[in-house]
């Protein structure tokens, strides 16, 4: 049987005409090596996506919405996570963060921390405000981003030095006596890697009121290939 043309190139064809044009056994034959030529390059049930990022293959109604579906990145592991009331921490204190899933399809929060769902390179982002009710304290406040036990960034708001003031004025007319400390970080990460938020009041003020609090995250792209987090 003659080679298919398609993908290589595009099979060309001339209409036959009933009772004009002579038809003979090859001009189906090339028809069924294009037909094969086409199913063998789209392969088997193109509407199913047999391997998506994380569970079982999804099933759609025609290969145009799988290739839309793709398009918009809508099997992507990614969660909204926040905390607005937030919580009161004292001084010295660390406490690693909590939130609620505002948009978290995939159940990357457990609760406890985020679990990673897939081997992939992932970007994450946190941010929050941290108020000391204009009492002026000094010192500082940090947010640290921990993988697995161990911290890898981190963000200080320091009120001994903001603006470069020493004279325990802190723009309260802009801030109004708020600090600010956001963490953003990007890298490799294997599936089940844990990832948590701390907060530390490293100030002597005994009750500082953090709020405004949200973990955002996403896979940017999966990654098959063996690596080293982080």
């Amino acid at each position: 049987m003659t080679k298919a043309i398609y993908p290589g190139g595009i099979f060309q064809w001339t209409p036959r005409q009933d009772f004009v044009s002579v038809a003979d056994a090859n001009d189906v034959n090339l028809l069924a090596t294009e037909v094969q030529g086409v199913e063998t390059t789209v392969g088997t049930n193109p509407q199913i996506e047999p391997s998506p990022p994380t569970g079982s293959a999804v099933t759609y109604g025609t290969l145009s919405s799988r290739v839309t579906d793709a398009m918009n990145n809508a099997q992507m592991p990614i969660a909204v996570l926040t905390n607005a009331k937030g919580f009161f921490i004292n001084a010295g204190q660390q406490v690693f963060n909590t939130y609620q899933q505002t948009f978290d399809p995939y159940g990357i929060w457990n609760g406890q921390d985020m679990t990673v769902p897939v081997n992939g390179y992932w970007s994450i982002h946190a941010d929050q405000k941290w108020n000391q009710k204009g009492n002026n304290f000094r010192g500082g406040n940090v947010l640290f981003l921990y993988l697995n036990g161990s911290w890898i960034s981190a963000d200080i708001w320091e009120w001994s030095t903001a603006f470069a003031d020493a004279q325990y004025n802190y723009a309260t007319n802009v801030f109004q006596s708020n600090g600010y400390t956001r963490v953003t970080w990007e890298g490799l990460l294997h599936k089940g890697d844990r990832i948590q938020l701390l907060s530390a009041n490293s100030t002597f003020c005994p009750g500082i009121q953090i709020t405004n609090m949200s973990l955002h995250t996403h896979c940017v792209r999966t990654v098959s290939s063996t690596f080293t987090s982080g």
